[in-house]
């Protein structure tokens, strides 16, 4: 599937539409990835049935990192 994305850029000559989706789905999973990592760091003090319910945006999160130990 990816390789027919790509072709289809190729194809129609939007070098620069492809480079604008590479960046957005790199910015998305680095986005995704920083989230998962702030979340693990605010929530590493509860206990995993605590932390199945808890939905807290990454703004959230980041009010609530402590202090370095």
């Amino acid at each position: 599937m990816e390789a027919k994305v790509v072709d289809a850029y190729a194809l129609i000559g939007d070098v620069s539409g492809l480079a604008e989706k590479i960046q957005s789905f790199f910015m998305q999973e680095v986005i995704s990835e920083t989230h998962s990592i702030v979340k693990n760091i605010v929530l590493e003090d509860l206990q995993p049935a605590d932390i199945q319910n808890i939905r807290l945006t990454y703004s959230d999160l980041c009010t609530r990192v402590p202090e370095s130990k």
